[in-house]
């Protein structure tokens, strides 16, 4: 998103706003600074600070970390 392919400004409004039931994501968004660079490199900073503002991790179920509104 970073990157320029997509404009993340109504995905980050719609997570900043709780309009999303659930985030998905393959690595932990809490310490993705940790994942590898493959994993980490889908998230935008805004993204994932969307996420951890609003969002708090429900599940984690073998290689998925699920997030829910808080």
């Amino acid at each position: 998103m970073e990157r320029g392919i997509i404009d993340a400004d109504p995905i980050v409004n719609q997570l900043r706003e709780g309009r999303i039931d659930t985030v998905i994501a393959q690595t932990d968004l809490e310490h993705l600074d940790a994942a590898p660079a493959s994993s980490a490199s889908w998230w935008s900073r805004a993204l994932v600070q969307a996420v951890l503002d609003r969002y708090q991790l429900t599940s984690h179920i073998g290689e998925l970390w699920i997030y829910a509104p808080r």
